[in-house]
């Protein structure tokens, strides 16, 4: 709870245009709480940038995945992506973006 109530805190307090940097963003978080404070900075974001790194499924699943930033890392190469770029997560798969966004990464890793 602590973590929460800091991020919603931390977050009513930015002035507007604000960028916000969470890494590990799941990270103390209970399940519980993901949903909510998930929907609160959602509801944020016109007046907020967000920059939020996690690799939560709940949170890949939740976040619209247009609005991503796919960072990858192989040896000491690092690539970062727009997804809207990655046509394979332009899909109308019953997969969740998630299972596509590891599928994708795994692939590529094989492949460098």
């Amino acid at each position: 709870m602590y973590r929460t109530l800091t991020y919603l805190i931390e977050i009513l307090a930015a002035p507007e245009e604000s960028v916000v940097v969470i890494d590990e963003f799941e990270n103390s978080l209970g399940i519980n709480c993901m949903p909510e404070l998930t929907d609160f900075i959602l509801d944020k974001s016109p007046s907020l940038q967000f920059i939020l790194i996690s690799h939560h499924p709940y949170i890949i699943n939740n976040i619209p995945w247009k609005t991503w930033q796919v960072v990858s890392r192989y040896n000491n190469k690092i690539r970062v992506r727009k997804a809207t770029n990655i046509h394979e997560l332009d899909t109308a798969s019953s997969l969740d973006k998630f299972t596509q966004l590891v599928n994708l990464l795994e692939y590529e890793d094989e492949a460098a």
